[in-house]
């Protein structure tokens, strides 16, 4: 019997499973997108048909396989271990990119020391050419002020806390997805699937999302849905968060709380309803905002206007003054708490609007002067 390599991952996953596990949990601990998970998991019912094992799916609570007798457990193992044996080296990546990504997704996972000759004999290649690959995953990690532990006779793990890993998860779950998934996993919140409920969560409270950040805080829910449910809560305490506990994502995500616990048993802590209600401020849309003035900003503002006159002799008008504070509110903001915008147009603003990527560098300098960090 022939499967893919995600039907053989979402198998072991529910053989390892003794409870009801989620799209979002499988699409999380595999790194695909949920519709894919909905896609596959039709698949696997198959499968699992043919074998006369039953299997049970329940709305908003996920999938089972009903009973693990000896007899099902050696009949399951053996299409894995057929089928690992038959698709080993279709599986391995092997060029350099694919495999700091999978190396860079090893640690992320784990909270132990990892070998890097067990890495090597896992990818099929030298141990000199993982200690040449992880000079790259050290410079991916340091976006993240993330870096390695080296333990003689131990391996290599992460120096990391909770919400960094967090991060780098979401980002390699987010990376491994084409724009085509990307709006198909945006539709499907529109369709008569679990993430509709959540989608209109955030309609009724009159939150506006792109489409793209809209995937990016699924993602991010998902995980700590996920993280939650594998006994790894979130700890971080965010300063200042008291003066949004006001706003209407605050509320939002009291919501999303609700759902977390009536769907999955997962009890969000304060950490969890901070992380996702800074999340869904930072990345909602700034167009039905109002600006609120204050110094600091008023100051760059007015610094950056001047500095884009004296540098193009271009005047602009006060009328953009709100809009031009308001985005960089929002951006001192994302500074503040490490969050940020996905921008699917980002290798191309720089040959399109030159000009206006020009006068964003003026922006930049201020700003770095100001924080001691460059915008992303």
């Amino acid at each position: 019997m022939k499967t893919t390599n995600n039907e053989i991952k979402i198998i072991q996953i529910l053989l390892a499973s003794n409870d009801y596990i989620s799209t979002y949990e499988i699409a999380t601990l595999i790194g695909i997108s949920r519709r894919t998970v909905r896609e596959e998991i039709n698949n696997v019912k198959n499968i699992l048909k043919e074998l006369e094992i039953h299997f049970t799916s329940k709305p908003n609570k996920g999938y089972i396989i009903d009973e693990k007798t000896p007899e099902i457990i050696n009949k399951l193992q053996e299409i894995i271990n057929k089928n690992e044996n038959d698709d080993a080296y279709a599986q391995i990546p092997n060029i350099p990119h694919d495999r700091i990504n999978y190396i860079l997704k090893l640690l992320a996972q784990s909270d132990k020391y990892i070998k890097m000759d067990d890495i090597a004999d896992e990818l099929l290649v030298s141990r000199a050419t993982i200690a040449n690959d992880l000079i790259n995953v050290k410079k991916e990690l340091s976006r993240y002020n993330v870096h390695i532990i080296h333990k003689p006779n131990y391996g290599i793990k992460l120096n990391i806390n909770e919400l960094e890993r967090r991060r780098i998860i979401a980002d390699l779950v987010f990376a491994s997805m084409t724009q085509r998934e990307v709006f198909y996993d945006f539709l499907d919140t529109y369709l008569d699937t679990s993430d509709r409920e959540i989608i209109e969560i955030i309609k009724n409270n009159n939150l506006y999302i792109s489409d793209l950040s809209l995937a990016d805080i699924l993602i991010n829910y998902s995980i700590s849905i996920a993280r939650n449910m594998a006994s790894h809560p979130l700890d971080t305490v965010f300063e200042d968060f008291e003066i949004f506990k006001n706003t209407k994502e605050y509320h939002t995500v009291l919501d999303l709380s609700r759902v977390a616990k009536e769907h999955f048993d997962v009890d969000f802590n304060d950490s969890e309803k901070s992380f996702l209600t800074l999340m869904l401020i930072c990345k909602g849309s700034t167009h039905d905002k109002i600006y609120q003035e204050d110094q600091i900003t008023s100051k760059l503002a007015h610094t950056i206007l001047d500095d884009i006159y004296s540098s193009t002799l271009i005047h602009i008008d006060n009328r953009y003054y709100d809009r031009l504070s308001l985005y960089i509110q929002t951006a001192l903001l994302r500074q503040k708490y490490q969050e940020k915008i996905r921008n699917p147009l980002y290798d191309q603003i720089q040959d399109d609007m030159p000009f206006a990527y020009y006068l964003t560098k003026i922006v930049n300098k201020r700003i770095k002067e100001y924080t001691g960090t460059p915008l992303s």
